[in-house]
C-alpha cells in the first residue's frame, strides 16, 4: 500500500540530543531485500498499527530512555516480521539502545543513549564504527 500523504514533523529534545548514526560498512542489496520481504506472509494489521503509533511516540518523546524503549519495541516487531536478529545483539555492551535503519541489518544504525557524548563516541570508536554522526550533523536546519 502506498500513500502520498506526508506531514512535516519537528523532533523533540530526545532525538536531537541523544542519538548517533553510523554506517556499518555492509551495504545491503535493496532489491534482494525487497524481494525477500515480499515472499513473507502479509504483515499483520496489528503490527502496522503499533509501528505507526511507535513512530508518532518517537517524534514527541522527550527523554533518551523513553526514546530507547520505543525504538527497542520497534526493532523487536520488525525483527519478528523480517525474521532477522535485532542489530542490538551485535552491541550488547552499548550503554543504551540500538536500532537498525535502511535495508534491515546491514546499512545504518541509530544509537540512543543518555550517556555523555564522549562515552558514546568512545564506545563506537572502540568497536570500529566510523564515521559517526550526531543527529544535528544530519538534520535539515529550519
Amino acid at each position: 500500500m502506498r500513500s502520498d500523504n506526508f506531514e512535516l514533523i519537528f523532533f523533540r529534545h530526545a532525538l536531537k540530543n541523544h542519538t548517533w548514526f553510523c554506517y556499518l560498512g555492509k551495504k545491503q542489496d535493496t532489491s534482494r531485500e525487497i524481494l525477500a520481504f515480499l515472499k513473507n506472509p502479509a504483515v499483520p494489521e496489528k503490527a502496522i498499527r503499533r509501528i505507526s503509533r511507535l513512530t508518532e511516540e518517537i517524534c514527541i518523546c522527550t527523554s533518551a530512555d523513553t526514546l530507547g524503549i520505543l525504538i527497542e519495541e520497534h526493532e523487536i516487531i520488525l525483527s519478528e516480521i523480517l525474521k532477522r536478529d535485532p542489530v542490538g545483539t551485535r552491541f550488547t555492551s552499548f550503554p543504551g539502545y540500538v536500532k537498525s535503519l535502511g535495508s534491515w541489518g546491514g546499512d545504518f544504525v541509530m544509537f540512543v543513549s543518555s550517556a555523555g557524548s564522549k562515552e558514546v563516541e568512545t564506545y563506537l570508536s572502540i568497536h570500529g564504527l566510523d564515521p559517526v554522526f550526531r543527529y544535528d550533523e544530519l538534520a535539515v536546519k529550519q
